[in-house]
């Protein structure tokens, strides 16, 4: 009795372990997705806030279109803001929602004049709630447009 009742639980153990690597291979996979977008930079204004010229405080702001990853239809549009840090470093820091179809992602972190950087995801709505991860943030054709490679996970 005793020797059956063993081999009955280590069954039963053997069934949850099983179950638990399914479930967690199963949600990891579905949440885990990568989608890109080209922004065309064409509404990007800066707001002189502070001392004359570029300085500590100015505001970049934006709405623009972003297309597909082939360029080649619109998928949907984007609108956020910037607050100058350093002129000197050529840093912003900034905040940005983008809309593909109906649904949204938003993302928050730094954007250098002269070089491409990784922003964390912050949020979402539809698709995308809940959602987290990064987004590289990718100059294209001088800064006129921008790959947003939103790596969800």
């Amino acid at each position: 009795m005793k020797k059956a009742l063993s081999v009955a639980f280590a069954s039963l153990l053997v069934v949850l372990a099983l179950s638990l690597i399914a479930q967690a291979r199963t949600t990891h996979g579905s949440r885990a997705t990568s989608v890109t977008v080209i922004e065309h930079a064409k509404t990007d204004k800066v707001i002189d806030t502070g001392k004359a010229g570029d300085s500590t405080g100015d505001l970049l702001t934006w709405h623009n279109q972003v297309y597909d990853s082939t360029d080649t239809s619109v998928a949907g549009n984007d609108q956020g803001e910037c607050i100058r840090i350093s002129p000197k470093q050529g840093t912003w820091e900034c905040t940005w929602i983008t809309w593909i179809g109906s649904d949204s992602i938003t993302v928050e972190g730094p954007y250098y004049d002269t070089k491409d950087s990784t922003l964390a995801i912050t949020g979402g709505t539809g698709a995308y709630a809940n959602a987290t991860g990064v987004m590289d943030l990718v100059a294209k054709n001088g800064g006129t447009e921008y790959a947003f490679e939103f790596k969800l996970g």
